[in-house]
């Protein structure tokens, strides 16, 4: 009878186990045995690439001893003087834009390649093509640049590409170069609060106030000039809360708002946020607001397309409002 119900309950169970182990084991040996292989076919395409986006040049060495600008992985540098190349990686819609551009010793722009990206074949790929790639042939700047509709961002992650590479070459060519500054994430929150609220110089935290509906913190600019209110609103992902900071004045009014926190969907919810400055800026001076159209309230208008997050950005200031409301108009 022991070894009956040993069978029933546990023999599955150690069958399953070790079926695991097999599996994982095998997974392993496969991950060790093909990571060089991957390895040297990854190099492989990198230095067929150089060839490619920089025609002409040979001898490629990685310049060790340069200071690296922003979004740029490596440099080599053509041992005939033709020129350099350069790795960058820039965010697009679906990750990390991996590419190396080609520069010449005139500071023109002669190749790009992706090497590297989780782009929307058919859509995000249209940046990777020649017949979008071909402004840049001979370009010593990305100014005037088109984009492609649809695929703004993937076309933004090729121009920062170019951008960085053109920024780079003049890096090692002598140029000084100041590498953006890190803020801290408190460091980061009081430059936004000073960006909603011009004219403030520090805040101090509110304590015990009473928090309108959406708003989840006050903090009151120690030169009285007015407070900043951290709220947030739903917008089209639902499971990722849309959270900005809103900047009111002693008159009740919006002087600013700036989305810290979000999960639109780049590109398109991604309009009323930052893509669209004009959303935000139908808020600023506004005392009451409202999506119809009545009284004295301040009307905003939605963004087609992204109607959901529009919304969401705009309970956000609304609760900006309703928390100098709530606080008798007395910040």
């Amino acid at each position: 009878m022991g070894n009956s119900k040993f069978k029933e309950y546990f023999a599955p169970t150690v069958v399953l186990l070790v079926i695991c182990l097999v599996a994982s084991a095998l997974l392993t040996g496969t991950y060790i045995m093909t990571k060089p292989i991957i390895a040297q076919r990854e190099a492989d395409a990198a230095s067929g690439a150089l060839a490619v986006v920089l025609p002409g040049g040979s001898d490629f060495a990685v310049m060790e001893d340069v200071t690296l600008v922003e979004n740029v992985l490596e440099v080599q540098k053509a041992g005939n003087g033709e020129g350099f190349v350069v790795t960058a990686s820039v965010g697009g819609y679906g990750g990390q834009v991996q590419s190396m551009v080609g520069i010449n010793a005139a500071g023109e722009i002669t190749g790009l390649q992706v090497m590297n990206h989780a782009e929307t074949a058919g859509l995000g790929t249209k940046a990777f093509e020649e017949a979008y790639l071909g402004q840049f042939w001979g370009a010593t700047s990305t100014d005037g640049a088109n984009v492609i509709g649809g695929a703004t961002y993937s076309s933004k992650a090729i121009i920062g590409a170019i951008d960085a590479t053109i920024l780079q070459f003049e890096v090692c060519n002598g140029a000084s170069y100041d590498a953006p500054v890190q803020l801290t994430p408190e460091e980061q929150f009081a430059a936004d609060c000073l960006e909603v609220l011009p004219g403030a110089d520090a805040f101090t935290k509110l304590e015990g106030v009473t928090l309108a509906e959406n708003a989840l913190e006050v903090h009151k600019a120690n030169n009285g000039v007015g407070m900043v209110v951290v709220t947030n609103g739903i917008g089209y992902n639902a499971g990722t809360p849309i959270k900005a900071v809103v900047g009111i004045d002693n008159n009740g009014a919006i002087t600013g708002i700036k989305v810290t926190e979000h999960g639109e969907t780049p590109g398109i919810g991604t309009r009323p946020i930052a893509d669209e400055p004009t959303y935000i800026e139908q808020f600023i001076g506004a005392t009451k607001i409202t999506r119809g159209s009545s009284g004295d309230a301040t009307k905003i208008d939605t963004i087609s397309g992204a109607t959901m997050t529009s919304v969401g950005v705009y309970d956000c200031a609304k609760a900006g409002i309703k928390q100098f409301e709530a606080m008798g108009g007395v910040i």
